[in-house]
């Protein structure tokens, strides 16, 4: 087997590193090359193990690395859902307030129209009672100017009652006093003619 190997060192074909270890290690040839030689090969082979080494962390490092930025990504996407649900959250209530504000604003101008309609009645019933209170004065007065007729028509009758009593009493006098003349005149007559 050591001469196959070295028939393959010989003739520069490749072979594994553990071989060509094995090979250094128990072959009959110790001179100073080849301990220089497998010195340096170690050298080498702990390199590429401390490399192999340092690649395999920096793998685990990477793995680390893309496992906590898949994280992060993960997050960033639940955050940007989050962030979503609460535009759409916000876009619907401030649809929600929209309408409460057409709605408010259709209340106060129902409202101003009421108020309107209401400052209308106070007005014209303002005039009502004010043309009731200027009928009802007139209506007093129409009282007071017919109270003073009344007073009037009674004092007119009382006068009227005096005159009639009185024109009565002076044409019962005077019938009585006709009557009386008359009847004298009569006697006179007849007391004329007898003589």
């Amino acid at each position: 087997m050591w001469r196959q190997i070295s028939v393959r060192l010989k003739k520069r074909v490749c072979i594994c590193p553990y071989e060509l270890l094995l090979y250094l290690f128990l072959s009959d040839e110790s001179d100073t090359r080849s301990m220089y030689f497998l010195l340096l090969f170690c050298v080498f082979l702990c390199c590429f193990m401390y490399f192999c080494v340092v690649l395999c962390i920096f793998v685990l490092f990477y793995v680390f690395f893309a496992v906590v930025l898949c994280i992060f990504v993960l997050f960033y996407y639940f955050l940007l859902l989050f962030y979503v649900f609460f535009v759409l959250l916000y876009v619907f209530f401030a649809v929600v307030l929209y309408i409460f504000v057409l709605f408010y604003v259709f209340f106060a101008v129902f409202l101003c129209i009421f108020v309107l309609f209401h400052v209308f009645f106070a007005v014209v019933l303002c005039v009502f009672r004010v043309v009731l209170c200027i009928f009802a004065v007139v209506l007093c007065i129409f009282c007071v100017v017919l109270c003073i007729f009344c007073c009037c028509s009674i004092y007119f009758c009382v006068v009227l009652c005096i005159v009639c009593f009185v024109s009565f009493s002076v044409l019962f006098v005077c019938i009585c006093v006709l009557n009386y003349c008359h009847r004298v005149a009569t006697q006179l007559q007849l007391t004329n003619i007898s003589y």
